[in-house]
């Protein structure tokens, strides 16, 4: 059993369904990929992410950290407390979005969740922010990831640049950056939700609604920006057909 077999979910706790919410920028589309490194590593705060490169079919690498778990003031937890509109805690337990999608991307391609992937430690190059360059670190990679193919479905977006104040506390410079961003994960072959394999469909419908509302769109997340950023509207896609086309996915 592997190092992670902790974070296996239990039964109450309740799945996320379709919804449709690198040194260069790819514009929001799918894209076909295949899982050129995938490891583990925690942040200093003890929250622990699965590291991705993902591998477009023309060489373009999308490198994406799915958050497993909360921090250690947490309590390293893949889960978290839904509250209602009042803020009060309902006892009802979802997975944090990066563990949802962790285990949605290990069922598309080795048909099991996160939590039963078997690790290896390994020495692989890894950018440090000290050095400002890639140094070999001992991490615990998932071999049997490496080189499996996965359908992506990727957003670009535009976020505040943030800054520590007096207090020490991170907020919006009032500047934007633009990055990459992993939205949803999809069968690479025909284009299915794991949603849609599990509930027993045999055609792919929601990549076609989400090609709808996002290719070519520019999201625009930022919050404290002093100028708005202009981004096409919202269903100005056109989607791709599916059902075994090889051009599903750029």
């Amino acid at each position: 059993m592997g190092k992670y077999s902790n974070l296996a979910v239990g039964e109450d706790v309740q799945k996320d369904g379709d919804f449709l919410g690198g040194d260069f920028l790819l514009d929001s589309d799918l894209y076909q990929t295949t899982i050129e490194m995938a490891y583990a590593d925690k942040s200093k705060g003890g929250a622990l992410a699965l590291h991705l490169d993902l591998v477009t079919k023309d060489g373009k690498h999308i490198k994406q950290a799915l958050w497993l778990t909360g921090g250690d003031a947490k309590g390293n937890l893949p889960t978290y407390e839904v509250k209602d509109k009042k803020g009060v805690p309902t006892g009802e337990l979802k997975l944090l979005p990066g563990m949802n999608m962790a285990n949605t991307l290990c069922q598309l391609t080795v048909n099991k969740d996160f939590s039963k992937l078997e690790d290896e430690e390994l020495t692989i190059k890894v950018y440090d922010w000290e050095a400002r360059a890639e140094v070999n670190q001992p991490k615990d990679v998932f071999r049997e990831l490496l080189g499996q193919k996965v359908g992506v479905g990727l957003l670009r977006v535009v976020d505040d640049k943030n800054v520590q104040n007096s207090e020490g506390n991170w907020v919006p410079s009032g500047e934007t950056r633009e990055s990459n961003e992993v939205d949803k994960f999809f069968d690479s072959e025909n284009g299915m939700t794991i949603t849609e394999i599990e509930a027993g469909f045999t055609e792919a419908k929601f990549v076609k609604k989400w090609a709808t509302k996002n290719r070519g769109v520019t999201k625009n997340k930022a919050k404290g920006a002093t100028a708005a950023v202009t981004s096409p509207k919202p269903g100005t896609g056109v989607a791709q057909p599916v059902g075994g086309d090889p051009d599903l996915f750029a």
